[in-house]
């Protein structure tokens, strides 16, 4: 069996989403004859070991180093300048972090806002203390391997595999889960700068570059033209079937209960939806117990901003907020709830197509779908979905009231047909296809 090192900042008992693309291609890869490998940084003291239970039994992981102290450091930072804006009663705002430029989806390019800008200062991004000691372990890794495979974000990753490959004349295949400079306004040009060279001089020794979606496949093809178009290829993300099975139903005598599985950044904010319910609440047409709105997952630069803005807005007692949770427990709140709701916010969230929403359809699930205008939403509506931008207010407030109308007569609740070529995205095919590019690449081992 051939041996991939697959090198990947974010595997369990890591909670971020990125992690989940790593473990499946771990799982299905060994039955197209290729050996996962996976090298990535020590886990943090106090971590959940169940956990680990993610990783894919017979999966050889090598750890290395914490990688995290600049993390660290910046948490710590929030913390106090959060403790110092409750202090001075900052938090009572409704919009906190999530501004009006934020809610309509923001610039056509993304851009850091506050700590985010930091990481722009350090090599290659706030993981980069893992580099040296990932280089160091990965030689030995890389040599009995047949290739090199890295996932980024964080790039740094990618930093890694690129010496990797360079000492040891692998081939390496670059998959990007979001893109490096493509996306992003830089603080200063010599930033930019130094970002895109870094970039350049990866994709130009890569032998492949995978992106999740074709938009930025075509995108990284236009940006490096010297390359060869067939180096870009595209392997989407999915679903998993397995990971669906027990999973349980709502109740037909519960509220209402909407929710949405994933972290607040780039432009995504529920203030939007916060702000209907208000409008519902204020109007009279519902109260307390009659429509409950879960929010999983980081609630963005603030963690308290979300409940700051929900207690303004008077609709407390219609959310319930949690953080990030393993992948399994987040499945099972979809599953037991009436309706899953996506929401959408920079570019990237206007034409791609992320793996929640190939999870909502798979759970054959109402979806309600805040979001800018764009090729999804579009995509999203030729299905049934119902579709808002974030400002319309009393479009998702009449969305949701027919919602409860049906619900509370018991009546079934309109859920949206297939997408296209949905039964290809599973992640069984996506290793498939990584297999065959990886089969392409393999070279003796000297």
């Amino acid at each position: 069996m051939s041996r991939v090192l697959m090198i990947a900042y974010l595997f369990p008992p890591e909670l971020e989403v990125g992690r989940i693309r790593t473990i499946k291609f771990c799982k299905y890869l060994p039955q197209f004859g290729w050996r996962p490998v996976v090298l990535t940084h020590r886990a943090a003291p106090g971590y959940d070991p169940s956990l680990l239970n993610e990783i894919p039994p017979g999966t050889e992981v090598h750890r290395v180093g914490h990688g995290t102290l600049l993390c660290d450091m910046l948490a710590k930072a929030r913390r106090m300048r959060e403790a110092v804006r409750a202090l001075r009663g900052r938090c009572r705002s409704v919009g906190g972090p999530f501004n009006e430029t934020q809610e309509q989806g923001g610039d056509q390019t993304e851009r850091p806002s506050g700590p985010g800008k930091v990481w722009l200062l350090f090599w290659p991004d706030l993981h980069g203390s893992w580099v040296l000691p990932a280089i160091r372990r990965g030689l030995a890794l890389a040599r009995r391997s047949d290739v090199i495979y890295s996932s980024g974000w964080p790039v740094s990753c990618h930093v890694v595999a690129r010496r990797l490959a360079k000492i040891t004349g692998r081939p390496w295949v670059m998959d990007y889960r979001d893109p490096w400079t493509l996306d992003w306004r830089y603080p200063t040009p010599i930033q930019r700068w130094l970002f895109q060279k870094w970039e350049r001089d990866c994709v130009g020794a890569c032998s492949h570059l995978i992106n999740v979606n074709s938009h930025l496949t075509g995108r990284h093809r236009e940006a490096f033209r010297p390359e060869p178009a067939d180096k870009f290829l595209t392997i989407p993300n999915g679903f998993d079937p397995e990971d669906f099975e027990g999973l349980p139903q709502p109740a037909a005598d519960r509220p209402l209960i909407l929710t949405y599985a994933g972290s607040f950044y780039g432009g995504r904010s529920p203030i939007g939806l916060l702000r209907a319910i208000a409008f519902l609440h204020r109007s009279g047409r519902i109260q307390p117990g009659h429509l409950l709105l879960r929010l999983i997952g980081s609630q963005g630069e603030t963690p308290s901003a979300v409940a700051a803005a929900a207690e303004t807005l008077g609709v407390s007692s219609y959310v319930s907020l949690s953080g990030r949770i393993p992948y399994r427990e987040a499945l099972a709140a979809l599953s037991a709830s009436h309706v899953a709701v996506f929401i959408g916010g920079g570019r990237m969230d206007t034409v791609s197509m992320p793996t929640k929403l190939y999870e909502y359809f798979h759970l054959k699930k109402p979806v309600l779908a805040v979001l800018p205008k764009g090729a999804l939403a579009d995509l999203l509506a030729e299905t049934g979905v119902s579709c808002m931008e974030h400002d319309a207010t009393k479009e998702i407030a009449d969305v949701l009231s027919g919602l409860l109308d049906l619900h509370g007569a018991g009546k079934p609740l309109p859920v949206p047909g297939a997408l296209p070529d949905q039964d290809k995205h599973s992640r069984e095919n996506a290793a498939r296809r990584l297999a065959a590019i990886m089969n392409e690449l393999r070279r003796p081992l000297r």
